[in-house]
């Protein structure tokens, strides 16, 4: 089925390449759609797929769609699909729908399913078009955990103010519900080889915000977000002692990230720095089995180059480091304590990346892409039975057809 599905694919951008298209109007409404296909190997480590041997299940599509009924209205949505091995399982779901009420450039409000503000990229990371890179940079947008900063139910305000001496200031404060469904692959593949499945999940309110300077220095700009959110999640859990089932208390995930990029002329640097933690709580019904804390705190942060040479090549390159630690915490259960306290567990990596991107046609964009690595996180003990090389490296291409 697999393989039917990526012929199926592979037969539209060949297609793609004698259909110039640009956005389609079908009356007041503008439709813009992507859709690609990818090609992963990787040396010594599996990444999210079952990479080492190459493979092609990495793929993505979407179709958005808005219409202005009003000078200051704005409505819109978008449907979108990706298979990145158990991730996404080509499975379409809503992306994100709003509706935009501009009251004056200083003031705006939107409400609906809304993309959270997570780095310069974040909110855009889906439209494949507007960058060079396959994958941005995992020392700040882990694809591993994509899925559960990707979108909120809720509303926002916004604006825009501008200066004459001090340049251009947006803003953004949003409030919802985070869209993180309990058996999303993201959320699942993340907490399974821990021994930890889901079977019901909720969300509380989070919260988000937003801060973009375009300085009075010409193409350059400093930003950050930041948000909170907490949830509570239960199922079961495999321990020494047995399987047993648990509740626990995701609170205090917090998530702050600072950004600058300076363009010049065909030339864009850019650079931002991550700071994250999360606190959970698992309470075991197992008499046998102690309850746990498990704090985690993360850094990361990359730096990056990307020149266009010309209308149909651009290139980028630049480094990326992550790092990831978190104590675990045992707690006594009847009276009788379990292990030790305080147990230390980290992960890291070192991430030197080069891509080059090849706009065939107005729609139709070739990107290859290598990476040097050093350091596991991003792969899990589970996809890699035969163990983990600390030095490893991966090779990635991705046609894309975008309109």
């Amino acid at each position: 089925m697999k393989f039917q599905r990526l012929f199926s694919l592979i037969a539209i951008l060949l297609v793609a390449v004698c259909m110039p298209l640009s956005a389609l109007e079908l009356g007041p409404v503008e439709l813009h759609g992507s859709l690609s296909q990818g090609y992963i190997y990787s040396q010594h480590n599996n990444f999210i797929v079952d990479s080492t041997d190459g493979t092609a299940d990495f793929r993505e599509y979407g179709l958005n769609a808005t219409i202005r009924p009003m000078d200051n209205v704005t409505i819109g949505g978008q449907i979108f699909g990706r298979d990145f091995g158990v991730a996404g399982n080509d499975e379409i779901f809503l992306d994100w729908l709003n509706i935009d009420y501009t009251w004056r450039n200083w003031l705006g409000f939107r409400l609906g399913k809304l993309k959270t503000p997570y780095g310069f990229y974040g909110e855009t990371r889906d439209v494949d078009s507007l960058r060079t890179e396959i994958l941005l940079p995992q020392g700040v947008y882990m694809e591993y955990i994509r899925g559960l900063f990707d979108s909120t139910w809720g509303g926002a305000v916004h604006g825009f103010v501008s200066s004459k001496t001090l340049g251009g200031f947006s803003y953004l404060a949003q409030g919802g519900v985070r869209d993180v469904d309990a058996q999303s692959s993201d959320m699942q593949r993340l907490l399974i080889g821990r021994g930890i499945h889901i079977d019901r999940s909720k969300s509380s309110p989070s919260f988000a915000i937003a801060f973009i300077w375009d300085t009075p220095v010409e193409g350059l700009r400093f930003g950050t977000t930041g948000s909170w959110s907490k949830k509570f999640i239960s199922g079961t859990a495999d321990s020494p002692f047995g399987s047993s089932t648990y509740e626990s208390d995701i609170h205090d995930n917090r998530l702050l990230t600072g950004s600058v990029e300076y363009t010049l002329g065909h030339l864009t640097l850019a650079a931002e720095a991550l700071s994250g933690s999360f606190d959970a709580i698992f309470d075991y019904a197992s008499p046998y089995a102690p309850d746990m804390t498990l704090s985690a705190a993360y850094v990361g942060g990359y730096m990056k180059a990307d020149y266009r040479f010309a209308d149909w090549l651009a290139v980028a390159g630049g480094y990326s480091s992550f790092d990831f630690d978190q104590t675990v915490t045992v707690n006594g259960a009847n009276g009788i304590p379990y292990g030790p306290s305080g147990l230390p567990y980290g992960e890291n990596q070192d991430d030197w990346f080069l891509s080059i991107r090849f706009d065939i046609t107005e729609n139709l964009i070739l990107k290859v892409e290598e990476h040097i690595i050093s350091g596991i996180s991003g792969t899990f003990a589970h996809e890699n039975p035969d163990g983990t090389d600390k030095q490893w490296s991966m090779t990635m291409a991705k046609m894309s057809f975008v309109f």
